[in-house]
């Protein structure tokens, strides 16, 4: 059986951005072919379209309108072929690191064979984290209104009550988000769906939502450093002579940027899947176990005979 491109084990945040690092290093082609792919779809639409507006200036109604319905249908193409992009990458960083040799044709087929199971799950997310937004920013409506409507000190203490509450809520639909993170993952490795892959994310991220915010933090301070380096020339440029060109060169260094830092989040997070798993579930063991055909059970006497002690 092909060997782990690294230990199973338990991983600190610097253990997961550094391996997310080292991945993307070793396979970068292959890593920036599957990214770029949607980038190619889609940015030359977009770079066409919003020349072409910018060239019509003051239209009529009618043609304001059909502007307006082809960016959004430009917009939900790009966004489908994004979540496909990142279950591809998904799929091939857990390729790698269980021994596999993906290419980009395999894992984008794997992807198009669940992708109505992706479309779902992410319309799913959305209406559960934006249904606990609205709420959390409906309290705050209202917590406004009661107070303009009655300035009294019990008006206020209510206002204030439901703006407390608001907080809370937002605060409950922000630790939704951070749970479902892991959605596309189970659905892609595991084959879970619907309801029961979100329940399945909410359970593995139950203790790892700090450590997504770490990996998402690092994602977007690397992505701020990428993108500014390579878009500060075409700024310049824009500068000091605006036209088609200038503008075609700045949209394009925009996605460049895009493009170079978005694998780095979605390398971490696929090791951030099998960390969690190999903490409450005993992944390694049961890996270890298939590659000597042996139980988990064995296994873990034998450790305990040898004196290994496995650290969570």
């Amino acid at each position: 059986m092909a060997e782990p491109a690294f230990d199973l084990q338990p991983m600190s945040v610097g253990d997961l951005l550094d391996r997310a690092v080292r991945m993307y290093r070793r396979h970068l082609v292959h890593t920036l072919g599957i990214v770029i792919l949607p980038y190619l779809a889609f940015v030359p639409a977009f770079s066409w379209l919003f020349l072409t507006i910018g060239e019509r200036g003051s239209s009529s109604a009618e043609r304001e309108l059909s502007a307006i319905a082809a960016i959004t249908l430009l917009f939900l193409g790009a966004v489908c072929f994004y979540l496909a992009s990142m279950g591809a990458l998904a799929c091939s960083v857990s390729e790698r690191y269980l021994g596999g040799r993906p290419t980009i044709r395999t894992v984008y087929g794997f992807v198009l064979q669940r992708s109505l199971a992706l479309v779902w799950a992410c319309l799913l997310t959305l209406a559960v984290a934006g249904g606990v937004f609205g709420v959390g920013f409906g309290l705050w409506a209202v917590g406004f209104n009661a107070s303009r409507m009655y300035p009294t000190m019990w008006g206020y203490f209510f206002a204030a009550g439901l703006w407390i509450l608001g907080i809370a809520v937002v605060v409950a639909g922000v630790c939704i988000f951070f749970r479902s993170l892991l959605i596309t993952h189970v659905i892609l490795i595991e084959d879970v769906r619907g309801w029961k892959a979100l329940k399945r994310s909410w359970k593995l991220m139950r203790s790892s939502v700090w450590r997504a915010v770490l990996i998402l933090v690092f994602g977007l301070v690397v992505g701020f450093i990428i993108g500014f380096l390579i878009e500060f020339p075409a700024r310049i440029g824009f500068g000091w002579s605006p036209g088609r060109a200038t503008v075609i060169l700045r949209i394009l260094s925009g996605q460049l940027g895009q493009i170079l830092s978005v694998p780095f989040v979605g390398i971490a997070f696929t090791f951030l899947y099998y960390d969690t798993r190999i903490r409450r579930e005993g992944f390694d063991l049961d890996m270890m176990a298939k590659n000597l055909g042996s139980s988990r059970e064995s296994v873990v006497a034998s450790m305990a005979i040898s004196g290994v002690r496995r650290e969570d």
